[in-house]
């Protein structure tokens, strides 16, 4: 499916997340990311595993391809996508190393709180991220599917919208700290079972 199908979707995506998640102060910047991070997670891991235990965690090198260590360098993920759309926003920071956050997240699974947060507490969301998952996992599947989109193409069109998110934020919050929290959200949500409803 072609990136033009995913960047769309992902532009009606983050409509449907800007709608929900606003409130008479605004948009709450680590929140939405936080959100869109996790239903990143989740679709990765949707996307990349076909059967997955209905309790404990998942360790998905799949899944873990998809978001950001692609077996060659010509394979798209969800970390190169939104490196794309900051370059193209003119967006300039150092961003985290996904390979090093991955092995910190890995080292917390079984922990709690989970996903980890190495950011500092003022910059936590406002809501526990994986929750977005429930409330918002059919929406996004009717709009992947509206614009053609498998399971792959979703999480892709999720990159788009976390990399328009960052562009988007970067006056608020600092692009190294943005950028840490949704790569922390999203690697532990790819570790974790969907969760059925809110908790």
């Amino acid at each position: 499916m072609s990136s033009a199908a995913e960047s769309a979707a992902g532009a009606e995506i983050l409509k449907l997340l800007m709608q929900g998640y606003s409130s008479s102060s605004g948009v709450h910047t680590e929140t939405i990311l936080g959100a869109a991070a996790a239903l990143a997670g989740e679709s990765a891991l949707l996307a990349a595993e076909d059967d997955i235990p209905d309790k404990g965690w998942v360790m998905s090198e799949k899944a873990a391809q998809l978001i950001y260590d692609a077996p060659t360098s010509s394979d798209k993920t969800i970390w190169t996508l939104i490196r794309i759309v900051l370059h193209n926003q003119k967006v300039e920071a150092n961003l985290p190393d996904p390979a090093d956050v991955a092995k910190r997240v890995a080292a917390a699974v079984g922990g709690s709180p989970f996903p980890p947060l190495s950011i500092s507490q003022e910059h936590y969301p406002h809501e526990w991220s994986p929750n977005a998952c429930p409330n918002y996992r059919l929406q996004i599947n009717d709009i992947a599917e509206r614009h053609g989109l498998d399971r792959t193409g979703k999480a892709m069109a999720m990159g788009f919208v976390i990399g328009f998110l960052l562009a988007k934020s970067k006056e608020a919050l600092d692009t190294e700290v943005a950028a840490t929290l949704v790569l922390e959200v999203m690697i532990g949500v790819s570790h974790m079972i969907p969760l059925t409803k809110p908790v």
